[in-house]
This record gives C-alpha cells, sequence and structure tokens, in this order.
C-alpha cells in the first residue's frame, strides 16, 4: 500500500520589497518610506542597528528602546539578569564565566514581559557569570 503525495506551491507575496530584511510595512510605519533605513542603518544612533530593532520589535526612534540587559544582581539565590523586552517575543539566556570563552544557553522560550523580564540563574548560586540575551 504506498502513499500519495502531492506538492504545492504557495505563492506569497513579498513583505520586503526592497531586500533589505526588514518588513515592508514597518518601514512604513516608522519611517513613512523604504528608503530611510535598511539593515546596516542605525536611524536612533543607539548602536543597535535597525534591522534588530524590527527583529527584536523595540522602537528605532527611541534611544532607550532596544534589547539589552539592564542589570545583573548576585544574591544568595543565585544571578539575577534582567533585560528589556518586548511583546510577543521569546528570548535565549546564555552564560559564561570567562569573557573569553564561549556562551552555553542555559535558558530558552523564555517569554517576553514588557518591559522587563527578569530570570534567576539558580545554578550560579555566589559565582559571578557573564550573560547574554538573544532574541529566538
Amino acid at each position: 500500500m504506498g502513499l500519495a503525495s502531492a506538492s504545492v506551491t504557495l505563492i506569497r507575496e513579498s513583505s520586503d520589497t526592497d531586500g533589505d530584511s526588514i518588513e515592508d510595512s514597518w518601514e512604513q510605519f516608522y519611517f513613512g518610506s523604504l528608503t530611510n533605513v535598511n539593515d546596516t542603518s542605525d536611524w536612533d544612533q543607539d548602536g543597535f542597528p535597525d534591522v534588530h530593532e524590527f527583529r527584536a520589535g523595540s522602537n528605532p526612534d527611541d534611544t532607550n528602546s532596544l534589547l539589552k540587559a539592564t542589570s545583573i544582581t548576585v544574591p544568595a539565590v543565585g544571578n539575577v539578569v534582567t533585560w528589556q523586552s518586548e511583546s510577543n517575543r521569546s528570548y535565549l539566556l546564555s552564560r559564561s564565566s570567562d569573557l573569553l570563552g564561549s556562551f552555553i544557553g542555559f535558558a530558552s522560550n523564555i517569554a517576553a514581559t514588557h518591559p522587563l523580564n527578569t530570570y534567576t540563574d539558580a545554578v550560579s548560586t555566589n559565582v559571578l557569570n557573564f550573560y547574554r540575551v538573544e532574541l529566538e
């Protein structure tokens, strides 16, 4: 008994007609044009490129709106990492004991709790680590 297979080709209109990895609707909303920003620009000069602002859901016209860690504290219960977050996003948290070493992901699919996320790394009690927050 064999299985029948069929292939279907879906044709979808591109939402990035200028090919800069930023959706046209987002560019139109924030800049009123598809020519003001691209995948290497940084409109608000906050060091977070506009394509990353788009992916992170941050406001490209606000220097305080970007994906970044805001604090790390070392209480007795473990290291507490806090970072800016946006709705409808999820994050991966990685740690390293050495900035020159590799970072190892230890918590993934952390749902956003806009405007700030907080995560306690209980495994690292009383040990200072370096942390990296990434958009998933």
